[in-house]
């Protein structure tokens, strides 16, 4: 019943007015039907200021405005809805794609409320860019894991830096959107791999080095031949009293690496066995603080360091123990073997060279050596999702997925953090130079260096 009805009600029943053809039941309808209509609209203005009443996905874009948001952060499920994804572009498949965008924005009010800055807003924002769904537990608690528990390296405790996310997302498989499972990860502070710049370095050089992160590491070196003249090279950690060296030659353009994992390669060859480690004692060194675990050098394989004629037989390594490279600042030094009387063969040494430090910066370089490491970015955190999701890039008119995503993230992140967004692949992750499988929680997994092929 409308208002002109009401209206009509309010005069004596001998006037007819309810009868067709009546002047007065036309202007009723007029005036009625006006007002019905500023009912209608009032309506639907409220309806249109309230989340779960709305009808209009305009009108819930005019409201996620309001906390920053724009039509762009919900790009992937407007194309959803384009490519009928919730049904044919009808009343129904309207209502489906209102009903999802709806909880799209409920739950980036729900992120806002409980706080920006966390693992769980960064994790649940990425979820809502890519309109995926998040997966709950038995407990009815998000799926977020955190599968780096119980990494130990070294017997230093490194985990609790991955966490991931368990979600339903779509994606293009054959030409179709499918439905997938699988995980977005948030990786804090992500290894990174650094080294000092590859520099000419002449005997008994010193150099330093800084190392920013969390941890002491493992270092890899690297030594490439000058000439004839990388003669039986040693780098020495000078900080933490820890050298190796190489009982051979490096000719010119030749490349030795000594790699995290405690071998090294000579151009590819494995010449481990050659190679040697000390600690303890450094008898070259002037301005040295003496602790007892310094009095004497530990050499490894013992007697490598051995001058004198005749030599001890050596048992070669199989693995060598590599300096470590200690947060902060180090000196590091690089030293070729010079010869002494009685003490080494043809071709085993170079000329003894000049004290002085003036004479010595004047003769030519005896190798070239670079310092490799990997330490943890600060103030940084990695989201790594599933690389089948390249396939949405053609939704977003190919604008890169990952910028979107980091660029959708601002909102979410804590200030001073830099966001970085990468794919990972369905079978493994990375961790700390670890590969790891997706499904397991618990072991080292495999090492591996990055250096080598």
């Amino acid at each position: 019943m409308g208002r002109d009805v009401s209206i009509l009600k309010h005069f004596p029943a001998f006037m007819r007015t309810d009868h067709t053809g009546k002047v007065m039941g036309e202007i009723s309808a007029v005036l009625g039907g006006n007002l019905d209509e500023c009912e209608r609209r009032m309506a639907d203005i409220l309806r249109s200021h309230r989340l779960f009443l709305a009808r209009h996905a305009a009108d819930l874009h005019r409201l996620s405005a309001l906390l920053g948001l724009t039509s762009a952060d919900f790009a992937i499920v407007q194309n959803f809805y384009l490519s009928h994804v919730f049904g044919p572009r009808d009343h129904t498949g309207y209502k489906a794609y209102l009903s999802v965008l709806r909880t799209l924005v409920q739950r980036t009010v729900k992120v806002f409320a409980d706080g920006c800055g966390t693992i769980w807003s960064l994790l649940e924002g990425t979820c809502i860019l890519l309109a995926a769904e998040t997966l709950f537990t038995e407990e009815n608690t998000p799926a977020l894991e955190h599968p780096d528990d119980d990494i130990w390296i070294d017997d230093t405790y490194r985990g609790g830096f991955i966490h991931r996310l368990a979600v339903k997302y779509k994606t293009m498989a054959d030409e179709t959107l499918v439905d997938r499972s699988g995980y977005l990860y948030l990786v804090e502070n992500p290894v990174m791999e650094k080294s000092s710049a590859i520099k000419d370095r002449r005997q008994r050089e010193r150099f330093p080095i800084t190392k920013n992160g969390f941890f002491d590491t493992r270092i890899a070196i690297k030594i490439v031949g000058i000439q004839n003249r990388t003669v039986f090279p040693q780098i020495i950690n000078l900080t933490t009293h820890q050298g190796i060296g190489f009982n051979g030659t490096i000719m010119e353009g030749q490349t030795l690496l000594f790699t995290r994992e405690g071998k090294a390669y000579l151009n590819g060859l494995d010449v481990t066995d050659r190679c040697y480690t000390f600690e303890g004692a450094l008898f070259d060194e002037e301005k040295v603080v003496v602790t007892p675990d310094d009095l004497f050098v530990v050499v490894a394989p013992e007697g490598a360091l051995h001058r004198k004629f005749p030599r001890p037989v050596i048992l070669p390594l199989i693995e060598l123990k590599m300096p470590r490279i200690p947060l902060g600042d180090s000196t590091w030094q690089f030293s070729v073997k010079e010869g002494v009387f009685d003490g080494d063969a043809f071709n085993r040494c170079v000329f003894s060279l000049p004290t002085d430090v003036v004479e010595l910066n004047a003769l030519p370089a005896s190798g070239k050596v670079e310092l490799l490491w990997e330490e943890h970015e600060l103030y940084a955190v990695t989201i790594l999702i599933p690389d089948d999701l390249t396939a949405l890039d053609e939704y977003l008119e190919s604008v890169d997925l990952t910028a979107w995503i980091r660029a959708g993230l601002e909102r979410f992140r804590g200030a001073g953090i830099r966001v970085n967004v990468a794919y990972y692949s369905d079978d493994w992750i990375i961790n700390h130079s670890v590969l790891r499988e997706t499904t397991a929680l618990t072991g080292k997994g495999i090492f591996f260096d990055g250096t080598v092929l």
